[in-house]
């Protein structure tokens, strides 16, 4: 959370002076869940286009999951060259894979 470029400031007070004050706001849970306990989560798979905008902090998400629920199941899925909300591509074999991937999700936790 230390870097000035990071995408959370393009939406949080954009152009704000970056200063201790700023780096300290910057890490509100209310903005990154990250900076909170996320214990007692519950089956979770997230999935993600590496040409994704966010895709460090989709990382830094799953990490922080998985820390904080050791024995329930979260999945992390990437795919090569896809980007934000990808799934929507229906006529990308990716998007089909990504579908298919949560269906499965979904019947291991019924």
């Amino acid at each position: 959370m230390a870097s000035p470029g990071m995408p959370l400031r393009l939406f949080y007070r954009p152009g704000a002076k970056y200063n201790s004050d700023y780096k300290n706001e910057l890490k509100d849970p209310m903005l990154s869940p990250t900076n909170s306990s996320l214990a007692d989560f519950p089956p979770t798979i997230i999935q993600s286009g590496m040409a994704e905008l966010l895709l460090d902090d989709i990382r830094e998400l799953y990490t922080k999951l998985k820390d904080d629920n050791p024995d329930t199941n979260i999945v992390y899925e990437e795919y090569p060259e896809m980007v934000h909300v990808f799934h929507r591509f229906l006529f990308r074999p990716e998007s089909k894979r990504a579908y298919e991937a949560l269906g499965a999700f979904v019947e291991s936790i019924k």
